[in-house]
């Protein structure tokens, strides 16, 4: 009698459990859609990597506006042969070629044997000892989106979010490159949530608007920036050290200095913008000259030239995007294509920076230079002006400098 009970205590207790794990990913709605989410496949070595990053894609869905999660599944391989897909060219250990093995019939056979109009499916892999996560998101009646993404365990959650946003909402979010000191570390918070170690450099896919991102150290923030994000584009932003310590309250005025004084100080300062800006334009050229050196790589490298041929008349950045692969010999695969478009798209940008910064220092150290103190005595009524210099800094695609004159 004592064993009945125990059993039905055990049999309600987990009718509990299902029920609340149902009201969790229950739809918010009567028209919110069910997403599956297939165990990512995974050799070996990847396992662990593999389990953790399908948990962290079915905790996407279930904190969606968009979507509830629907039905769970065996990891890929063994689901695709329980529906009776024929996987001939499925070889190990599993490439960025991998998912070719599985044919739109196939998935959409998985798709009925779930229940799903839509469902994120895929695989990590490895390439040169480092992990990737190479996810597709098949949707019934519509084209597949895939996206290829490096793994890092510290990121896991920051990868999973990237994922479920540019497969799931692509026209809702945006991309932004996070620059800053290279002594700069911490962890990153995105809108107040951790989001794993913070490195120069880190990509983060949010939604259109403005963010607040910041590297902090336990509860103090070292640095932060307000990133303003559009739909489909890529920006860089840089993460600010804000101030030590409130400036201390201003000391009594003591007496002016001298005129001397005065102007020796002026030219100090103006020396050094000068010299600051001279050093942002000498680095805003080397920039230009690694633009310049990956430009030359697109148009001579064998391995791109190959790929660009075989995007027929496409560009080649945005073809490797759709994760467009070619079909000539010895091209490069779409993820090296990607890696180096995203390695060109930062550079110019930071040209522009360094030019910019360069030609407002150089301009600002020539203002102190060669203009007069505007605490100096005016000349008196009716006497001539003093020779000045006329200055203009400008900044074009070409380059930056400081156009320099005479006025009499």
């Amino acid at each position: 009698m004592s064993r009945r009970v125990r059993g039905r205590g055990a049999r309600l207790a987990l009718a509990t459990l299902a029920a609340s794990t149902a009201a969790r990913a229950a739809p918010m709605g009567p028209t919110t859609e069910a997403v599956a989410v297939v165990a990512l496949e995974a050799d070996t070595v990847n396992e662990h990597a593999a389990k953790t990053l399908t948990n962290v894609l079915r905790g996407q869905v279930l904190d969606s506006e968009e979507y509830t999660l629907g039905g769970e599944s065996q990891p890929l391989v063994a689901t695709a042969y329980q529906v009776k897909c024929a996987l001939r060219t499925l070889r190990t250990p599993l490439n960025d070629m991998t998912d070719l093995a599985f044919d739109a019939r196939c998935l959409q056979r998985i798709g009925e044997r779930l229940g799903v109009k839509r469902y994120f499916w895929g695989y990590v892999y490895s390439d040169g000892g480092k992990p990737y996560a190479r996810v597709h998101f098949w949707q019934q009646g519509e084209p597949d989106r895939v996206l290829t993404l490096p793994y890092e365990p510290d990121r896991r959650q920051l990868v999973g979010e990237r994922l479920y946003r540019k497969l799931a909402t692509p026209g809702r979010v945006g991309d932004v490159t996070l620059i800053g000191p290279a002594r700069l570390a911490g962890e990153l918070y995105v809108g107040g949530q951790a989001r794993g170690p913070y490195e120069p450099g880190v990509e983060l896919t949010l939604g259109e608007g403005e963010h607040l991102v910041e590297v902090r150290e336990g509860a103090k923030v070292l640095a932060d920036a307000r990133v303003r994000i559009v739909a489909g584009r890529r920006t860089v932003a840089s993460v600010v050290e804000p101030d030590a310590a409130p400036p201390a309250p201003p000391p009594p005025a003591p007496a002016a200095p001298s005129e001397p004084a005065r102007g020796r100080a002026r030219a100090a300062w103006g020396w050094a913008a000068v010299a600051a800006g001279a050093a942002s334009i000498g680095a805003g050229a080397a920039m230009s000259m690694r633009v310049k050196s990956f430009d030359d790589d697109f148009a001579s490298d064998p391995a791109f030239v190959a790929y660009s041929r075989g995007a027929r008349g496409d560009d080649m950045c945005e073809a490797a995007e759709r994760d467009v692969s070619s079909p000539q010999p010895e091209a490069a695969s779409p993820l090296q294509i990607r890696d180096r478009c995203g390695a060109a798209s930062t550079a110019r940008v930071l040209q522009y920076v360094l030019y910019g910064a360069g030609a407002a220092l150089t301009g600002a150290g020539a203002y102190l230079l060669f203009t007069p103190s505007a605490r100096a005595s005016p000349s008196a009524k009716g006497s001539v002006s003093p020779v000045g210099w006329l200055w203009q800094p400008e900044v074009r695609p070409g380059g930056a400098g400081l156009k320099l004159g005479v006025r009499f």
